[in-house]
């Protein structure tokens, strides 16, 4: 049985970067996003399955500041990172 959604999704389209914890720096477009979480649409990540469950920082420019979330990898594929909120 697939595992039912219990948050509403959006499409949200703008420049993400994700600072781990270790330092490496990872940017894309972010594919959708909702209050738990992001998903972000990164290529060339090659094998990273081993970042799976990585802490760091998700940083999203408004403009006027910096949003720093801190957040989880808790997904790979060749699309992209699903990424949880540490909030």
């Amino acid at each position: 049985m697939a595992k039912k959604r219990t948050q509403y999704r959006v499409p949200y389209g703008k420049e993400l970067l994700l600072r781990m914890a270790d330092g490496y720096i990872i940017s894309g477009l972010a594919g959708n996003i909702n209050d738990g979480g992001v998903f972000l649409k990164a290529r060339g990540l090659g094998d990273y399955s081993n970042r799976v469950g990585q802490s760091g920082t998700l940083l999203i420019d408004l403009q006027v500041e910096t949003l720093k979330i801190p957040c989880t990898i808790i997904r790979i594929s060749a699309e992209g990172l699903g990424i949880r909120f540490d909030l």
